[in-house]
């Protein structure tokens, strides 16, 4: 299952839009952490295109490259991201029991 199918599942996100689309309202979108703070986001959604990210607003994260995240937030000028939440996808193989939703639920928790 794709990262971004995953989050929307669980119900507690969007589907994912382009990043790079300017907006004032807030979009989720899933991506894979590049160096310096650059989203690249899926081929589906943007081409595989990068957007820099702000991250100001986030209270605490933490970010390594090439790790999966869903981020909230808004992209005043299409040229950056301004994060307001970030989750973290985790990988669930079919021989663990855990319900994809709850843990979900408890990483966004994790986040606020």
């Amino acid at each position: 299952m794709k990262y971004s199918k995953a989050m929307v599942a669980s119900q507690l996100f969007e589907e994912p839009v382009d990043p790079l689309v300017a907006s004032q309202k807030s979009i989720f979108v899933v991506g894979m952490i590049c160096c310096e703070k650059e989203l690249q986001s899926s081929v589906e959604h943007s081409g595989g295109q990068r957007v820099r990210l702000d991250l100001q607003k986030l209270d605490r994260f933490s970010l390594f490259p090439s790790q999966v995240a869903g981020i909230e937030g808004h992209n005043p000028s299409g040229h950056y991201l301004i994060a307001t939440k970030f989750g973290i996808v985790e990988v669930v193989t079919t021989s663990q029991k855990v319900n994809l939703r709850d843990e979900l639920e408890n990483i966004c928790k994790a986040c606020k």
